[in-house]
């Protein structure tokens, strides 16, 4: 029979990082210093939640977020979301610099980021 720790060994779960490493001066400088440092740590780990309340700034390290992985994988970035969340994002992205557009036939994003519900 098994020990307890034995156990408890076989459940533990591991982090698999699959991101990128990249430095804080290279975000978006409009971002404050713990959101740079919550997107930092998703980027490296590829796979991340951010559950930050009203406020806080989820949209704009989202955004950070995909612009990022866009340029690392030289790729187009989708966000899907409720239809009402979309045109918000859109013209948040904006106050902050991002070019988003909504997934369409057409892709038109300097940024490389689209959204779709």
């Amino acid at each position: 029979m098994e020990s307890y720790l034995e156990f408890l060994e076989r459940k533990k779960q591991v982090v698999r990082v699959s991101g990128f490493d990249i430095s804080q001066d290279q975000l978006n400088p409009m971002l404050f210093d713990f959101q740079k440092a919550i997107v930092q740590k998703a980027l490296n780990r590829g796979r991340y939640a951010v559950f930050a309340d009203c406020g806080m700034g989820k949209t704009l390290m989202q955004l950070e977020f995909v612009k990022q992985a866009s340029i690392h994988t030289q790729s187009n970035a989708l966000i899907v979301c409720p239809l009402a969340v979309a045109a918000q994002t859109i013209s948040e992205g904006q106050k902050f610099g991002y070019d988003v557009a909504l997934a369409t036939g057409k892709l038109e994003s300097k940024d490389r980021i689209y959204i779709t519900n």
